[in-house]
C-alpha cells in the first residue's frame, strides 16, 4: 500500500496499487515510468531519463521510482534540473530507501507516493579535494557557500531551519514513511499559505495601480491599445 501525497490534494488516500492509482489520479494522461534503483552514477548513465523528461509534454506524467542510497551529486542536480524544467507532471515513488542525493531528487517532484517500507536519510555531501593548499581552501570556501544555497532551496519547508543547520554541520536526519508523509503534507500547507499571501499582495498592488490611474484620468483601454501597437 502506498501513502498518497499530491501537491494538489495531500489528503487523498489510495486503495489500489501504484499503477492503478496513477490512472485514477491522473485520468487521460500519458505515463512514463523511470527507475532509480541503485547508486546514482555518472550523468551519462541517465540519458534516457533526461530525454524522457525533456520530450514529455504538459499532458504527460513521469513516474520516478526511487530506491537508492544516493550517489553522484552532479548527476542528481542535473536530474533535478530536468524534473523542474519538464512541462509534464512528475511523481516520485519512494519504494525503499531515498537517501542522500536520492532524497534531493524526491524534493523536486510535484507529487510523492511513499511506500510503508520507505525511509529517507538526509545529510551534507562528501567531497575529496587534492592540490595546492590555497586551491583546496578556495574550493572549500566556494563549495560551502554554494552547497548551503542549494541545500536550503531543495529542503525548504521540509526541514526546519534548525535541522538544516545541523545537517550542514555534519549530522544525519533519518525519517520513516510516516515522518516523510507528515513533512510533505506540512510543506504543502506552508506553501499554499505563502502562495495565497503572495496572490493577495499582488492583487492589492494591482488595485493600487488602477486607483492611481483613475485619479490621474489615465484610460486603461488606451494603454492596452498602445501596447498592442
Amino acid at each position: 500500500m502506498f501513502k498518497h501525497y499530491n501537491e494538489e490534494n495531500a489528503q487523498e488516500q489510495p486503495t489500489v496499487n501504484q499503477r492503478k492509482l496513477l490512472t485514477k489520479v491522473f485520468l487521460q494522461k500519458t505515463f512514463h515510468h523511470v527507475w532509480l534503483n541503485s547508486e546514482i552514477d555518472s550523468a551519462d548513465k541517465y540519458v534516457d531519463i533526461f530525454d524522457c523528461l525533456m520530450q514529455a509534454s504538459e499532458g504527460d506524467v513521469v513516474a520516478i521510482h526511487i530506491n537508492s542510497p544516493g550517489g553522484d551529486l552532479d548527476t542528481a542536480l542535473q536530474l533535478i534540473d530536468a524534473i523542474e524544467s519538464t512541462p509534464a507532471t512528475t511523481v516520485a515513488f519512494l519504494e525503499g530507501q531515498a537517501c542522500s542525493a536520492a532524497s534531493m531528487i524526491s524534493m523536486a517532484c510535484e507529487n510523492v507516493e511513499v511506500s510503508e517500507y520507505a525511509y529517507m536519510m538526509i545529510h551534507t555531501f562528501n567531497q575529496g579535494i587534492s592540490g595546492k593548499f590555497s586551491d583546496i581552501q578556495n574550493s572549500t570556501d566556494f563549495h560551502r557557500k554554494w552547497w548551503k544555497e542549494v541545500f536550503e532551496k531543495l529542503y525548504a519547508d521540509f526541514c526546519t531551519p534548525e535541522e538544516i543547520e545541523n545537517i550542514l554541520a555534519g549530522h544525519e536526519l533519518w525519517l520513516d514513511a510516516n515522518e516523510i508523509m507528515e513533512r510533505f503534507n506540512n510543506r504543502k500547507q506552508v506553501r499554499e499559505k505563502r502562495d495565497t499571501k503572495e496572490s493577495h499582495k499582488k492583487k492589492v498592488q494591482v488595485n493600487k495601480i488602477i486607483e492611481l490611474m483613475q485619479k490621474n484620468n489615465i484610460n486603461i483601454g488606451d494603454i492596452a491599445a498602445n501596447m498592442k501597437l
